[in-house]
């Protein structure tokens, strides 16, 4: 990463936000986004959906819909160890939905990244502003 800043001309901003996802806070998360980036041929340019829970849903479901979970015995639905279908690109974005990456990833990793996504979507970005719905952002995994 501080490679390609350093490539980037003295004086320009970026013109987008930048989630500069952080690897440390929930990790399985993170190596799936950077496998989805790479490996799976899923852009880090994406568009903010807005807030309509409804439409995120359905996204959500159309992407974890043939997900294979795993046997948990004795892991209950809130236990925060228990393995949930991650799905990137996120739910939130209208690029989300039945052509996305899943993964599996612990419940509590997926509580944080709901929290960082709310904060990224309320102005804890590059531009400092709320995103609207048809904004692009981009998703950086960083150390």
């Amino acid at each position: 990463l501080l490679w390609l800043l350093s490539m980037w001309p003295v004086g320009t901003k970026c013109v987008i936000p930048v989630l500069l996802y952080p690897s440390g806070a929930t990790p399985t998360i993170a190596q799936h986004i950077i496998i989805a980036q790479f490996a799976r041929n899923k852009m880090m340019l994406l568009t903010y959906a807005g807030s309509d829970k409804n439409a995120e849903r359905r996204r959500r479901y159309a992407a974890c819909a043939n997900f294979q979970y795993p046997l948990q015995p004795g892991i209950g639905a809130r236990d925060p160890n228990k393995i949930t279908c991650d799905e990137y690109r996120y739910a939130t974005t209208i690029e989300g939905g039945s052509n996305s990456s899943t993964w599996p990833a612990p419940f509590w990793e997926q509580r944080i990244q709901g929290n960082i996504l709310k904060a990224f979507y309320g102005g804890n970005n590059n531009q400092l502003r709320r995103l609207d719905p048809g904004d692009s952002f981009a998703t950086v995994v960083i150390p």
